[in-house]
């Protein structure tokens, strides 16, 4: 589709270190089956106490396990995970060392990158993230805009993709050398805007894992507002929001002049959606913070369904 479907503003922008049991959370929608503590704990031959499940473990009690099996068995311990990760974790480093990624990195490297730092392992630091938060208001009618509901989470392929999206479509506004994930797609042969229903193709790069992931490395869903389009009275509650003025004129105007477009566009709701993702600082970083001060909205073509 040509026609811009969304209008985005940046709410915030800032790279920090999370919270390894917190960034579980952001990055997978199933925490105990994507990043299954039971799993990692048998590869490192690590038992539980008599009557005790790591089916609804809480990451404070697997780090707990980690930090006492740590003190008796020492670093090599560890040597399952280092040898199996080794190769990530030093395109992690890398990329961190020079803010670029050359090749994409699962979000399960960041957390045990980070696990091991808090260990104090020997040749491992604590990595933040950059977290993006985005409000995302409709600006086409007579479509599905957002992707749809499949029953898959908000962190599944579907939406990361879409969010991979709407960050290139931000990035059209700012420099060509600066646009760091079109960047990539081009380096790599990828394809980014692919013929629905296929889902983007990440090119000659070498990952083992579904590439929408090594670019959006967790999202979260924050408060949606949908509007209620034949109720006059609706806008009394968002006066002074920076999608409240086109929108509400956009809607009278079809309201008054496209014969019954309330009936046609029920089926299409009107929304404003606010999002978090976390993503490597390289990808957006700096530029998001300058925009974020600038105040800019940006128009977005990124479509999912």
């Amino acid at each position: 589709m040509s026609a811009n479907i969304f209008k985005i503003k940046i709410i915030d922008s800032e790279t920090k270190i999370i919270d390894t049991g917190e960034l579980i959370k952001h990055c997978f929608d199933i925490p105990k089956i994507d990043f299954s503590f039971g799993k990692f704990l048998k590869s490192l031959s690590i038992e539980l106490e008599k009557g005790e499940s790591s089916r609804n473990m809480k990451f404070q009690r697997f780090f707990e396990l980690l930090q006492i099996n740590h003190k008796q068995k020492g670093d090599l311990l560890f040597n399952p995970i280092s040898t199996k990760y080794s190769n990530q974790f030093q395109n992690l480093k890398e990329s961190y060392k020079v803010n670029k990624i050359e090749n994409l990195i699962h979000p399960k490297i960041l957390i045990w990158n980070n696990i091991l730092a808090n260990l104090n392992i020997e040749g491992f630091s604590v990595y933040p993230v950059h977290k993006l938060t985005l409000e995302i208001a409709q600006d086409l009618d007579g479509v599905l805009a957002f992707p749809r509901d499949n029953g898959l989470g908000i962190k599944s392929t579907m939406y990361r993709e879409f969010m991979i999206r709407i960050i290139i479509d931000i990035q059209s506004e700012i420099t060509e050398s600066q646009r760091n994930v079109s960047k990539w797609f081009k380096e790599n042969d990828g394809i980014m805007y692919p013929t629905y229903p296929n889902q983007m193709n990440f090119g000659k790069s070498n990952v083992d894992f579904s590439g929408d992931e090594g670019f959006i490395w967790g999202i979260e869903e924050g408060d949606k507002i949908i509007i209620n389009v034949d109720n006059k009275e609706f806008w009394k509650d968002y006066p002074n929001f920076w999608w409240t003025n086109r929108m509400k004129s956009n809607i009278e105007y079809w309201i008054e002049n496209v014969p019954n477009w309330i009936e046609n566009n029920k089926k299409y709701p009107f929304t404003i959606a606010k999002f978090s993702i976390l993503i490597h600082p390289s990808w957006f970083g700096v530029n998001s913070n300058q925009l974020l001060k600038s105040g800019a909205i940006f128009d977005s073509t990124a479509y999912a369904n």
